[in-house]
């Protein structure tokens, strides 16, 4: 699970100068930013909680991801533990419906 903390640390580690980043890394950094600037500028505005929870897991989390990754650059990907956790997401998922399927 993706922790704020996380991000708030990457983001100071880079404004602080503690990391510094080439010009590739520079430009998925400002990528990132983008992407997180998006995703909250279209995030749902009802009261949905399904809705909220489907944009949390599967748009505002992973930019936030991509976002620390971007300021944290050679450490491990939060990306990819995001996939796995939707791989995991998925399989439980699948084995939910067997069931719903099995009890009819």
């Amino acid at each position: 699970m993706l922790s704020n903390e996380i991000v708030f640390n990457a983001l100071a580690d880079v404004r602080e100068g503690r990391i510094l980043l080439n010009r590739n890394q520079q430009a998925d950094f400002i990528a990132a930013v983008e992407e997180v600037a998006r995703v909250l500028l279209t995030a749902p505005q009802g009261t949905d909680a399904f809705e909220h929870g489907l944009w949390q897991r599967y748009e505002r989390a992973p930019a936030l991801a991509k976002l620390a990754d971007a300021a944290r650059p050679g450490q491990p990907s939060l990306v990819d533990e995001l996939d796995a956790e939707r791989v995991e997401d998925a399989r439980v998922v699948r084995q939910l419906q067997a069931r719903i399927h099995a009890g009819r």
